[in-house]
């Protein structure tokens, strides 16, 4: 995974990353973002794989959200209206 440039590798390497970015009492996955997370890539596999697309669209707010907001409840004036904006 750590080689493939297709857009749904691209994806799942930042959702791995994402998912350990606060990470700090565990090993982290060995892995490394070596391109930016752009909305063509997320567009490749909402094309290819939709409920795919649904799924880690869905986590990567998630994760985002606990990482920016480091947990506090401020996360959810965040994720929750773009989940919101992806159920539509």
């Amino acid at each position: 995974m750590q080689n493939d440039t297709q857009s749904e590798g691209v994806i799942f390497r930042h959702l791995l990353a994402t998912y350990t970015a606060n990470d700090a009492d565990s090993p982290r996955i060995p892995l490394f973002v070596k391109e930016p997370l752009l909305d063509k890539h997320w567009q490749e596999l909402k094309t290819m794989k939709p409920e795919r697309f649904a799924a880690a669209k869905a986590y990567y707010i998630y994760a985002r959200a606990v990482n920016d907001f480091k947990g506090s409840d401020h996360r959810v004036n965040f994720s929750v209206p773009e989940l919101r904006r992806l159920q539509r």
